[in-house]
């Protein structure tokens, strides 16, 4: 964010809220109104079932120093760690894991270019917090006209349908602002 700071761009995208985490040591820039709800995205073959609770005494494929890794030890699930959310997935399909929890940009992003994996997101899993974030686009604090039009551009693409169709070009899961 210190080429933001000095000017050296007008927007930073995709940055997690709220403004008082995010930018806590960037007082100078805020963040615009949340665009995108990423997730870890529970990811299984066809019929997973859509509850973190579904996993409870089973093996889970988690990506290496991820909140995942938390998230299953709370439900007492045994984790099978993999150091991308590519070889948790090859995990998942080879049957070494029940299902993986990970990040599901990169996850879906993967299962577009790995069709043969035969996996795909839990149909119906809403993430918990803890596992989700609205993100934002951050600028200048004092950039309000800039900031009012990237939000309100961003909204219309959101209401027509846009950025769920592009998320979907490149399987990236799309989920309105949490």
């Amino acid at each position: 964010m210190t080429r933001r700071e000095k000017g050296a761009c007008d927007a930073i995208f995709s940055l997690p809220g709220p403004a008082g985490d995010t930018l806590k040591e960037t007082p100078s820039l805020t963040l615009g109104a949340p665009y995108y709800g990423a997730a870890f995205e529970l990811i299984g073959p066809p019929g997973t079932p859509p509850y973190l609770k579904s996993l409870r005494a089973k093996q889970v494929a988690i990506q290496a120093q991820t909140v995942a890794s938390f998230a299953i030890a709370l439900l007492h699930g045994q984790q099978r760690t993999y150091f991308s959310p590519l070889a948790a997935l090859e995990g998942v399909s080879r049957g070494e894991a029940s299902a993986a929890l990970v990040w599901g940009p990169a996850a879906g992003w993967q299962l577009k270019q790995q069709p043969a994996l035969a996996l795909s997101i839990a149909e119906g899993y809403a993430p918990p917090p803890g596992l989700s974030w609205n993100l934002h686009v951050a600028t200048r604090a004092d950039d309000a006209a800039l900031r009012d039009t990237i939000d309100r551009s961003l909204a219309e693409l959101s209401a027509e349908g846009s950025l769920a169709r592009i998320a979907a070009q490149y399987g990236i899961p799309w989920r309105a602002p949490f």
